[in-house]
């Protein structure tokens, strides 16, 4: 089983020439699995929004495999984690059965080009998508009161979830 999950994953990683930043990569999961990909990964609402312990673990596993390669980048101070898919990986994406994810490629694409604030606030509104809009509206300006998102934001993000996630939110 956990074979097919390093294949799913791979395909991920072969869609990207790279993906920038942890945090991207744990949000870009999480928002294809609430899409309905078959990722098994449990999330929980920490700091930066939805993350899978989990899914650090697998990455972990996929470096340790050579499937992916992690570079280390400084920005401005921090550390930036950028990764790549290998040649290795490239294969072990070939392994990948599931037909949605084999097939819908653009999706992955749409979400890598993201920044990873953007798609910390489209992942916050997916997790808390039982609530109301103003309910919604209302916790990212409470959690998320650092990151200062504008009301314009909130909305493009809303409508993001909707329109091209598929994901309804309550008005």
């Amino acid at each position: 089983m956990l074979l097919k999950e390093y294949f799913k994953l791979a395909k991920v990683f072969s869609y990207c020439e790279k993906i920038e930043g942890r945090k991207k990569l744990q949000k870009i999961i999480y928002i294809l699995k609430e899409m309905g990909y078959p990722f098994y990964e449990e999330f929980d609402f920490h700091f930066y929004g939805p993350y899978s312990e989990q899914l650090t673990l697998e990455i972990e596993a996929l470096k340790d495999l050579e499937i992916i390669k992690e570079e280390r980048e400084d920005d401005s101070g921090w550390v930036k984690y950028i990764y790549r898919i290998t040649e290795n990986g490239k294969e072990w994406a070939k392994f990948c059965e599931d037909e949605r994810l084999n097939n819908e490629y653009k999706i992955i694409k749409i979400l890598n080009d993201k920044s990873a604030r953007e798609l910390e606030l489209i992942a916050t509104i997916i997790y808390f998508k039982e609530l109301s809009k103003n309910l919604i509206i209302e916790k990212i300006n409470t959690l998320k009161a650092d990151k200062n998102y504008s009301i314009d934001e909130i909305e493009n993000a809303i409508k993001f979830v909707k329109e091209t996630c598929g994901i309804s939110i309550k008005e």
